[in-house]
Order: C-alpha cells, then structure tokens, then sequence
C-alpha cells in the first residue's frame, strides 16, 4: 500500500511556441499573450509529511537557486499552510533541479506548481484544478499555466490561462541549452526601451498547427519578440544566435527560437533522426548542451 503521507511529483519545463509581449500595464506587469506547452524535462519533487509545523526544503544540486525561504516551492507551501490553517503538519520537499535555471523553461515556476498540486494531496485538501490555478496566481505569472499542463493560450501578465486540446501529433523538439544566465527582469527592461519590437505573427496559425499536428506551420510560425531583447542583455547570447542559425537549419529543423526570455533555444522537427543529428551537431561540434523533449500532458 503506498505511503500517504509520502509522494513523489514531477515538474515539466515549458516551451514558448508563441510570446507577444505587447507593453506595460497600469499594474506595472508586462500583458502578455503566449502559447505554452510543457516538454519532457522534468524537476523532481519528493514531498514527506511529519510531524510539527516546520517547512524543509532540501536541494542536493543548489546551483543557481535562491535561498530556501525565497524559494517558490516553500512559498506555495506557504501559501497554503495560510488558506488552510487547520493543516496542522510540516512538509519536508526534497527538490531535484534537472531544468537550468535562467533558461527560460519555467522550471522554478513549475516547481512551485507541482508542490501545490502534491502538498495539497498530501494534506488531504481535496482541491481542483481551478481552485490551485487561483492560488498559483498569486505567486507568479507562470505558475496557474503548470497546473493545468499541456498546451495552452495565457494572457494578462500569463495568470489568465486558456488550456488548449491534446494536440493530434507529437511534434519532436531539440533543446540546446548554453551555459548561460540571462536576467528576466533585465530583458524586459531593454524589451521596454526598444523601439523595434519585431513584426507580430498570427497566434491562431499556432494555434491552428498544433489542433492538426501541423509541424511545418508550427516551425514557420514560432514567434517570441524578447529575442533581441534578450540578445541585447547578453552578448553571449547574440554570440551563440548564429551557432543556432546555423545548425538548426543545417539539421532540417522547421523552425527555431528562444523560450521565454532565453537562454535555451529550442528547434521543431517531424524526422527524429533529423533531431538526433542535431544533438549530434551541437554536443560535438559546438559543445553545447542538447537534448531531445516531446510534448507532455
């Protein structure tokens, strides 16, 4: 019979297929509108129930993290000992990071989620989707987008989440992952003083690939205008752009761009062989970090 005051979650990093990110709000938040999906490169999350009423948060890989206290995994832990006080019992959180942090995959984001979803079922909360997705809101842009998972439109400053059908063909991506940190906050910062903020593509067309598992219209139709903001804050990045022009293309990709506000690129693919030559490329020729993620939801 499996423990129940023990479990063990997974939590996916993201993919940007689509960001507009169209101007400041009077609430000092960036609107946004983005096409989200979550890929197979997971955090692990192992949640213990004790006795007291002690927080524990432990990282056997501690690099690039916060400090325990502001941490999102403890502030959802938080978060919920507040709306829930008659929670009597700690939770102890043992946190594997797999997802880089500054990448632009969403990993501490996703983190948060999955402790939401995990400590809520281990303290016998019994609470949905929506209700958790509300509760996320409050922590941070992206986290009501990880409870729900897949796919999905988000707007406002990304709380305003619209889940998307299963789509009808997995498409297969490369992640190329370049040591590099970039600032979210400094990207938006230069994005806010540029005055070329790139040429919009149509998000039903993104849309549109994904509901008939169209990887061609997908790759063409990838769009995020944080990238040259992005390559702006980090001459590393702009160093590495024409590493990933050069090799995304050479493999057959459809069509590639940066997550979020980067540093992680990713490629669209239909061929898997034409994938695995481009992890190939990148590990053996750039030494450069690359893997292959499907679709999770």
């Amino acid at each position: 019979m499996r423990d129940k005051s023990q479990l063990a979650i997974s939590a996916p990093a993201k993919l940007n297929l689509y960001l507009h990110v169209k101007g400041l709000m009077h609430n000092g938040y960036h609107e946004l509108e983005t096409v989200m999906q979550t890929v197979s490169l997971f955090d692990e999350l192992r949640i213990r129930e004790f006795a007291g009423t002690e927080i524990k948060l432990i990282t056997g890989n501690s690099e690039g993290l916060p400090p325990a206290e502001e941490n999102l995994v403890v502030k959802a832990a938080k978060l919920l000992k507040y709306h829930y006080p008659r929670v009597k019992t700690g939770v102890e959180i043992r946190l594997k990071k797999n997802i880089p942090p500054g990448t632009g995959l969403g990993g501490g984001s996703s983190d948060a989620a999955a402790a939401l979803k995990g400590i809520s079922k281990i303290w016998g909360l019994e609470m949905q989707k929506p209700e958790l997705a509300e509760l996320a809101a409050e922590l941070g842009s992206d986290i009501p987008f990880f409870i729900y998972g897949g796919a999905a439109i988000c707007r406002g400053r990304g709380e305003l989440v619209e889940p998307l059908p299963d789509i009808q063909e997995n498409f297969i991506c490369v992640l190329a992952l370049p040591p590099i940190h970039v600032s979210t906050a400094e990207v938006y910062s230069e994005f806010d003083c540029l005055t070329n903020k790139s040429s919009l593509v149509n998000i039903a067309e993104v849309v549109s690939s994904l509901k008939f598992g169209d990887t061609k219209m997908l790759g063409d139709n990838l769009f995020n205008n944080l990238r040259q903001a992005a390559c702006n804050v980090s001459t590393r990045l702009a160093e590495v752009e024409e590493t990933m022009d050069k090799f995304f293309s050479l493999s057959g990709a459809y069509g590639y761009n940066i997550s979020g506000s980067g540093s992680a690129w990713f490629g669209v693919y239909s061929e898997r062989e034409s994938a695995l030559q481009a992890v190939k490329n990148f590990k053996e020729q750039a030494n450069i970090p690359a893997c292959i993620v499907h679709p999770v939801f």
